[in-house]
């Protein structure tokens, strides 16, 4: 669509009072097109403008974070083509099913991880000892391993690198593929070798319980057994790739799930680090039920509740360093873990008619009454955008794209429930 095609469909704001927001932010002048605010004004994201180019749009269903996300993702492409020479790679993490028609509208492809399997100890730049911890961190989170286990973890892990020809102190080895053998079914040997020699011995009971622990992730159809995604086809495949974790059977554990999010990203990230990628956009990583991937872990050691952060949590941590944009989107604004969203560079909110979703953001973003009602009255494809450059809320109606719009209301509603 033109420019002023989708203009023409923005414009009406004769419903909304210029006076119904108290505080006017600054705005960024350059950068992905948005829509307007209440004064006609254009609204821009610019990922360098703020202090991390990651965002959170939150909102209840139906209120255009569907249609924002695909305007976004084209508006990226677009933007980048032309002021960098290039295209990021979009990446849509889909645990519900959601967002396939939606790739394929983007002319995008549907990458089935029930069919196509990750490998968490591929080394993607990262040193054996890097990958390692990550793991076991990994795994400590999702299985609740204590601390000896973590260890023996780790050593088993270092143990079937050289096994297989990788010596942790000699990069040079670190990068003629053999890390493609070295999956969990490997090390979950090791791990069983360990317990037949410890029987009888103080660390029988740890490797007992790794054993029993990390069976579904090393043995079973969906087990982490072979090497058959890579970073480097990810990238080679380009444009929009949406991560499916359903099939005709079902859909893959949320544990699984998670592995496969976290692996992916973290070898993405550790990818771009090793090759000096700052500050420029490579990735952008579009996240549907965000919750999932970044609530706190818990367990118990030494009768003390320890909280655990999920790798996400850390990479969102991270500011301009590694050339990876994380676009976290959930229903449930109070899902998400406390200081989550405190992370993201900026904060989209979606407009709804719900009393309670409208007190939260008011309580949160510190909205005042005539702004918890522009919330409330806005409709569908407006809302708040707050940058942790100028955290006053600026209203903004939402421009889409021609292409971005639903293109059958009727079908996706049924493909939906379908689904559930």
């Amino acid at each position: 669509a033109s420019v002023s095609e989708v203009r023409a469909l923005t414009l009406d704001f004769s419903w909304f009072s210029p006076f119904a927001l108290d505080r006017i932010p600054l705005m960024v002048k350059d950068g992905i097109w948005l829509g307007h605010d209440h004064r006609y004004r254009d609204v821009y994201w610019n990922p360098k403008a703020v202090r991390n180019a990651h965002m959170a749009v939150l909102g209840p269903p139906g209120s255009g974070k569907s249609t924002l996300i695909r305007s976004v993702i084209l508006r990226a492409a677009e933007y980048y083509r032309r002021s960098q020479g290039y295209a990021p790679l979009f990446l849509i993490v889909d645990p519900a099913g959601e967002y396939q028609e939606i790739a394929k509208d983007l002319g995008g492809e549907i990458v089935s991880m029930l069919e196509r399997k990750v490998n968490p100890l591929l080394l993607e730049g990262a040193s054996p000892h890097e990958r390692a911890k990550f793991v076991a961190e990994m795994m400590k989170y999702l299985k609740g391993l204590k601390g000896e286990e973590v260890s023996a973890l780790k050593e088993a892990i270092l143990e079937a690198y050289t096994n297989a020809g990788i010596n942790p102190y000699e990069p040079s080895t670190w990068f003629a593929g053999y890390d493609r053998a070295v999956t969990f079914s490997t090390v979950y040997a090791i791990l069983v070798r360990k317990l037949r020699e410890s029987l009888g011995k103080p660390m029988e009971p740890v490797y007992r319980s790794l054993v029993d622990k990390l069976l579904d992730i090393a043995e079973g159809a969906r087990a982490f057994n072979r090497t058959d995604l890579t970073v480097d086809e990810l990238f080679r495949r380009g444009g929009v790739l949406c991560l499916s974790f359903r099939d005709r059977a079902g859909a893959m554990s949320d544990d699984l799930q998670r592995v496969v999010v976290w692996t992916v990203l973290q070898q993405v990230r550790d990818r771009l680090l090793s090759t000096n990628v700052q500050e420029d956009l490579r990735v952008m990583v579009v996240i549907d039920e965000a919750h999932r991937f970044v609530a706190l872990g818990k367990i118990v050691e030494g009768g003390i509740e320890v909280k655990i952060e999920p790798p996400l949590s850390l990479h969102l941590r991270d500011t301009r360093k590694f050339g990876a944009s994380y676009v976290l989107i959930t229903h449930k604004p109070e899902d998400m873990p406390p200081g989550t969203i405190d992370l993201v560079g900026t904060l989209i909110v979606m407009s709804h008619p719900n009393n309670a979703y409208a007190e939260w953001a008011q309580t949160y973003l510190g909205l005042t009454e005539s702004q918890k009602n522009a919330l409330l009255a806005g409709g569908i494809g407006t809302g708040f955008m707050i940058t942790t450059e100028d955290p006053r809320p600026l209203f903004v109606r939402f421009a889409p794209e021609k292409k971005a719009l639903v293109r059958d209301a009727v079908a996706d509603r049924m493909r939906a429930l379908r689904r559930s």
